[in-house]
């Protein structure tokens, strides 16, 4: 019986451990931003001025990598997909990106923030943003919707040319983690199935008990 009850519980912790490390996590940026698309010539494709947009960039937490920089933890996750909508245009970075945040300890005056962004961690080409909220942010679970700041930008390449960004306001920053529904359905029903047989069991060996002649 313990042997039984042992696997419910190793079951439903698997269950549980599962939801809380799943991959791959979806990033989100949304507000409005100024820039430029150039060709490979330097000349303006197009324009954006407070143009709205959504970048979205899904990340791989199992290739997770943490060092420290800054007098903090700085997490840098890669990405597997990069999409930036601006209205009716739509560009993907032609180099491999990746989710970087780095959490600043307080230097008084100024007190603790972390930087994010999505970047290509040589070159810092792509966005960043900043906020005091997202001091301490491990990079690989969900947070937000979180206001933050435009930090800074470097021209990035990509499909249709070079995205070059001068400004960005009304950011907000959300990172969610998927749940794994049909696997934790699974183990919790397997656990459920084993402490059922469980307490049959005990009230089997109550009964067997009970109907023992008595001396």
């Amino acid at each position: 019986m313990h042997i039984v009850k042992g696997f419910a519980t190793l079951l439903i912790a698997m269950a549980i451990g599962g939801s809380a490390y799943a991959s791959p996590i979806t990033y989100m940026l949304m507000g409005s931003l100024t820039g430029n698309l150039e060709d490979s010539q330097g000349q303006t494709t197009e324009s954006f001025v407070n143009t709205p947009f959504v970048w979205t960039l899904t990340g791989d937490t199992t290739q997770v990598v943490t060092i420290g920089t800054h007098g903090g933890p700085t997490t840098i996750v890669p990405a597997i997909t990069d999409t930036i909508a601006l209205d009716n245009t739509v560009l993907a970075p032609s180099i491999p990106t990746f989710f970087a945040v780095a959490s600043v300890p307080a230097i008084p005056p100024a007190g603790a923030f972390a930087v994010a962004g999505f970047v290509d961690v040589t070159a810092l080409e792509g966005i960043a943003w900043n906020s005091p909220a997202l001091f301490g942010y491990d990079g690989i679970t969900s947070v937000g919707p979180l206001t933050v700041n435009f930090d800074n930008s470097g021209p990035l390449p990509t499909d249709s040319g070079v995205f070059s960004i001068s400004g960005a306001s009304g950011l907000v920053f959300t990172a969610v983690v998927p749940e794994p529904p049909g696997m934790s359905i699974l183990l919790v029903g397997f656990a459920g199935w084993a402490m059922i047989a469980c307490i049959r069991m005990r009230e089997k060996r109550d009964s067997e008990r009970q109907s023992l002649p008595h001396s």
